[in-house]
């Protein structure tokens, strides 16, 4: 066994002993290492740069992203990166500098512990101070000037230099962002709020006469510090994808990795884990996230698009959002690593779901479904489905109770999924009518 071959297996056991969040995924931080070790086997790495990784994996369990950031073109890359690190250690900013693998993107990449993301956007908020582009006004002169009130905006890459030109004529102070994802077609802006209208406005006219000429664009959309930073997030493939075609090169001109390897790689896909395991057990006593509870046969094995979307994409677990149907039916992704089996009789779900950032729901049409500002708001909706379900008057309760006295769990089970069927406009009589109609054939 080779040296990037050790490191694997001592990942892959790892795993075995201690819980990870894994926010990039195990198989990702895996692919991560295993990537750093042959490139020390191609000597282009010293090995400390393996044991400083895998050091900082095991202390945070995996809980972290990979940040991109932007350095001058000019000046020493050495020194721009140990001024970063400095003032990340001096922000208390637990992170982990990769290799710098491509010499012309101009940027630095770090791991950053996900704990500490609102000290790293403070952090970005101070760095972008030093290194903006182009723009009428520094950072400083736009917060200075409107007393802090100012706003990020997103601008689609096509339209940016018609719009400063636009800016520049109506007087509008701007200062364009450093690109943190040259990638994702669009560029930032601090702009002052007394100005946002002006700009919300002059944006849609040029939009709209480019939707006549049948060109569209994307929206103007407004950011948080936060968001922002998060443009920086890029994948473990796309780190490694990245590299210089001569490290690449000599990268893969090493011996492909035998099937012990491979089967390290293949043994952290994500499977969904029973409710006993320890990682259920942190999300409870997490107060980050929000639980729902969803039930296979009707929010889950029933729905065609689920079963689509879950062909397509394997890490992820989806489900129909309760209370939507047919054209209006919002379908929930979850990564597998959050979502548990109940392993009962009803086969059930938990999972849980960040409460403070918007949750991965889509529409009929695939398209994303911004009908949630928050995990918290989808629970409270989940909550107020299954309470409406489960709700029944008075007098549906009296007209059915004797039918339904002597139902098995299996008997509620099958009415259960019949009755999902119902249109959410049905009122409580239709319900009522529907059980007792169903009522009879299952006694």
């Amino acid at each position: 066994m080779d040296f990037s071959q050790n490191v694997a297996a001592d990942f892959s056991s790892a795993t075995n002993h201690a819980y990870y969040t894994l926010t990039i995924g195990a198989k990702a931080v895996l692919k991560l290492i295993q990537f750093i070790a042959r490139m020390h086997e191609a000597n282009l790495l010293d090995k400390k740069q393996i044991d400083s990784l895998k050091a900082f994996t095991k202390v945070t369990k995996g809980d972290f992203s990979i940040q991109n950031i932007p350095i001058p073109k000019e000046g020493d890359i050495t020194v721009q990166s140990d001024q970063i690190s400095k003032e990340l250690r001096e922000l208390g900013i637990r992170f982990h500098q990769l290799p710098n693998i491509n010499s012309t993107n101009h940027s630095l990449q770090f791991c950053v512990f996900n704990e500490d993301k609102q000290k790293f956007s403070i952090f970005m908020e101070s760095y972008i101070k030093n290194a903006l582009s182009g723009g009428e006004k520094t950072a400083d002169d736009i917060k200075n000037f409107t007393n802090g009130k100012f706003s990020i905006v997103s601008l689609d890459d096509r339209a940016v230099e018609k719009m400063t030109d636009v800016m520049t004529s109506l007087n509008i102070s701007y200062s364009k962002l450093p690109d943190l994802n040259l990638k994702d077609g669009e560029t930032q802006f601090f702009v002052p709020n007394v100005h946002l209208e002006s700009l919300k406005e002059a944006y849609k006219l040029y939009r709209d006469g480019l939707l006549k000429q049948n060109v569209e664009i994307n929206d103007m959309k407004n950011m948080t510090m936060a968001e922002y930073s998060d443009t920086g997030k890029i994948t473990e493939d796309e780190y490694i994808n990245s590299a210089d075609s001569s490290v690449k090169d000599k990268v893969n001109a090493l011996p492909t990795e035998d099937n012990e390897v491979t089967s390290a790689i293949s043994s952290l896909e994500p499977e969904i884990r029973n409710s006993s395991d320890y990682a259920c057990k942190e999300f409870l006593t997490n107060p980050k996230f929000s639980q729902l509870s969803i039930d296979a046969q009707t929010l889950v094995d029933s729905v065609p698009l689920v079963k689509s979307l879950s062909g397509q994409f394997p890490d992820s677990f989806f489900c129909r959002v309760p209370g939507t149907y047919k054209d209006k039916i919002q379908i929930l992704q979850i990564p597998k690593e959050q979502v548990f089996d109940m392993n009962e009789p009803r086969k059930r779900f938990t999972a849980f779901i960040a409460k403070d950032e918007p949750p991965l729901v889509y529409m009929a049409n695939k398209q994303p479904c911004t009908a949630y500002a928050s995990g918290e708001e989808l629970y409270k909706h989940f909550s107020k489905a299954h309470s409406k379900s489960k709700a029944m008057t008075p007098i549906a309760a009296e007209k059915t109770k004797e039918k339904l006295r002597d139902y098995t769990a299996d008997d509620f089970a099958k009415l259960e999924a019949d009755l999902v069927k119902l249109e959410e406009s049905k009122s409580p009589e239709q319900v009522v009518e529907k059980v007792a109609e169903a009522a009879p054939k299952m006694m």
